[in-house]
């Protein structure tokens, strides 16, 4: 490996690490020196770096560039309606960093560096965890420590789910569980499977505790794929596992019930109970909304960002939820098919729906072969898909992860 592409490997593992832990300010309150920005600095010099050195051929990955040329193009068009141009290009500026950084990831990552970007995920998800546990049982000494350094929005939208009972929605360490069934299974350091191990506890644990729905079905994809590419492994231990997981989940359960006063037996099963964000019938009415929205201008939408400015007053009330000196407005219909509809028309929509058509055509044929650690990366991939089809998806922390791993999954293809 030569000294332009240790550099783009180390440029690439710091931003992993930076996207994967809470955004917080570096020496002043100001959002031009937060790790987000800085986040974003680095994934441009690493964009531009991408097409210096050794460089894949072009006839194997042509595909990629097209069909990511026509989702950029749809995007970028939808500002012909926009009328609020600044939530266009706040949107709008997340999609072109996201984009950058999977062309950046898919030209880095290959079989020889893999092992590198592996160990980068497993350390920072566990410092992401061992944040999370922290501040979910010591929150008043935590966060009376942390709160002038996070992130004001972040930590807006922090107090705005903590008030509801809901924690550490967008963390999403649950797709990283096949990355530490492969450490356990493959790893020579005993003491790295061990931890590994621990970890899955902690995830479960964490993903119950937080109260998200989302999460638990983001866990049940991803541990279950997991236990299904290890089965052979797991033969003789397989019913211990599971005793062992359905004990973390009761004990989990009932922690959460004693901490928050909820659970999430209560949040899949009490819809009365739920707010509208929270409830099935709410999603429904957010869906019936963006298809209304969309309407309105079909071919290029009403503009990135844009939804909630085209709400009719009576909706805009409904989605927006007021507290003393807090303002949180609902501005996403919680789908990515129903937002890119309304706010990118049907040239949105198709784009969307053909972008990650082609990539579960190429990781069917995947599943054919016998690349263990390309499976992998693959179920982490699609785990964190189903996010954002039951949330708003069009933020830095999540686009980019997850275009960072369809990177890597499309660069190991």
């Amino acid at each position: 490996m030569d000294k332009v592409e240790k550099i783009k490997l180390i440029l690439l593992i710091l931003i992993v690490l930076i996207i994967r832990l809470p955004p917080f300010y570096f020496f002043l309150k100001t959002p031009i020196l937060s790790t987000h920005t800085i986040a974003k600095m680095i994934i441009l010099i690493l964009f531009l770096l991408s097409f210096f050195g050794k460089q894949k051929v072009i006839s194997k990955i042509k595909y990629i560039y097209l069909i990511i040329g026509v989702y950029f193009f749809s995007q970028t068009i939808s500002i012909i309606k926009a009328k609020n141009l600044l939530a266009f290009f706040t949107s709008y500026k997340d999609v072109l960093f996201a984009i950058m950084f999977f062309i950046s990831t898919f030209k880095i990552v290959n079989n020889k560096n893999i092992e590198w970007i592996t160990k980068t995920i497993f350390i920072a998800t566990t410092i992401s965890l061992t944040f999370q546990l922290c501040i979910y049982f010591f929150p008043n000494t935590i966060y009376t420590n942390i709160k002038d350094i996070l992130y004001d929005k972040y930590l807006q939208f922090f107090d705005y789910q903590r008030e509801r009972g809901r924690f550490f929605g967008d963390s999403f360490e649950e797709v990283t569980i096949p990355i530490f069934f492969y450490c356990i299974f493959h790893d020579r350091s005993y003491i790295k499977k061990i931890l590994a191990s621990l970890l899955i506890g902690i995830v479960i644990f964490i993903t119950i505790a937080s109260g998200w729905k989302t999460k638990a079905i983001i866990l049940f994809s991803s541990l279950s794929f997991s236990l299904l590419f290890f089965i052979k492994k797991l033969k003789k231990f397989f019913l211990l596992l599971i005793l062992i997981i359905l004990l973390i989940v009761y004990f989990s359960e009932i922690i959460s019930q004693n901490t928050i006063g909820k659970n999430l037996y209560d949040r899949f099963f009490n819809d009365k109970e739920l707010t509208v964000v929270e409830s099935s019938e709410g999603r429904i009415s957010f869906w019936k909304n963006a298809i209304e929205v969309g309407s309105s201008s079909p071919f290029t939408g009403v503009g990135l960002g844009n939804y909630f400015d085209n709400l009719s007053q009576k909706e805009k009330i409904k989605n927006t939820n007021s507290q003393p000196e807090k303002i949180i407005v609902i501005d996403d219909p919680h789908n990515i098919f129903f937002s890119s509809y309304a706010n990118t028309g049907l040239l949105g929509l198709i784009s969307t729906i053909l972008l990650f058509a082609i990539f579960l055509f190429y990781d069917s044929k995947i599943f054919l072969k016998k690349s263990l650690i390309k499976k992998l990366y693959i179920i982490s991939f699609w785990s964190l898909f189903i996010f954002c089809l039951f949330n708003p998806y069009l933020y830095f922390s999540y686009f980019s992860y997850l275009f960072f791993l369809r990177g890597v999954s499309s660069a190991l293809n």
